[in-house]
């Protein structure tokens, strides 16, 4: 079985073909009509990105630069997979899956295919076996109709991000399976963000589309219901709102 995984987005800047680039800058190689050709095909299933540019054939495509690796925007962190081997029935090879899946949810998976969920549970006993975090997506790979997963938490700390001996930064997000998205941002005494999208409508996170405002006013009801549920699971798996 081969498991292919993004890392988490492409890095902030300009979005830069990299059939322009060479090797030594991090790019494909140059001259390569392979490599040169892949940003004609993306372009045709994305839409064009907010700088106007509408052809590349790196990851920097779809979000605006400044919401993309070190941040838990879309950009940072709708990252693709694929996955290929012989478990996999010939019926759903190829098949597209949007489900949600965490980072955790890798390891449950990789034991369900080598040794089967019974097998590695009853070897690790009980109470090993409830401290794995993450839940196997292998009946996902397997029947990839719907999703197996109603929320995924991503959260992010990286001190090289915060101002000089403040280290509060935290970014997190709650992401369920219905589209609507909590992003939580704070920074002791610099930032304190909440926002709220429904990415089916909104994939760039727009500012004038943050909903957090709406439905903690209750101006719009569906907004504040989803927020209601988002924060319930923010305080399950984190323990509190900060």
């Amino acid at each position: 079985v081969f498991i292919l995984h993004g890392d988490n987005g492409y890095f902030g800047g300009g979005v830069v073909p990299k059939k322009e680039s060479d090797a030594s800058g991090g790019g494909g190689p140059t001259g390569n009509p392979r490599y040169a050709s892949l940003g004609a095909e993306y372009a045709q299933v994305l839409p064009p990105t907010t700088t106007g540019v509408e052809t590349s054939d790196y990851d920097e495509m779809y979000h605006r630069p400044d919401r993309g690796k070190s941040y838990l925007f879309e950009g940072g962190t709708t990252t693709p997979m694929i996955v290929w081997g012989d478990p996999l029935p010939p019926e759903v090879r190829g098949q597209d899956c949007n489900a949600v899946i965490e980072a955790t949810d890798f390891y449950p998976t990789i034991l369900d295919l080598l040794a089967g969920p019974d097998a590695w549970k009853a070897y690790l006993g009980e109470t090993e076996a409830a401290k794995v975090d993450g839940i196997s997506f292998l009946p996902q790979l397997l029947q990839p109709v719907s999703s197996f997963r109603e929320h995924a938490l991503a959260q992010l700390y990286l001190p090289i991000l915060e101002t000089e001996e403040n280290h509060t930064l935290r970014e997190r997000i709650v992401v369920a399976r219905t589209g609507w998205k909590l992003y939580r941002r704070y920074e002791l005494g610099v930032v304190d963000e909440w926002r709220l999208h429904y990415l089916p409508n909104d994939p760039l996170e727009l500012d004038a589309n943050n909903k957090y405002a709406d439905a903690v006013s209750g101006t719009d009801s569906e907004a504040a219901a989803a927020l209601a549920e988002l924060q319930a699971v923010y305080l399950e798996r984190i323990g509190n709102l900060l």
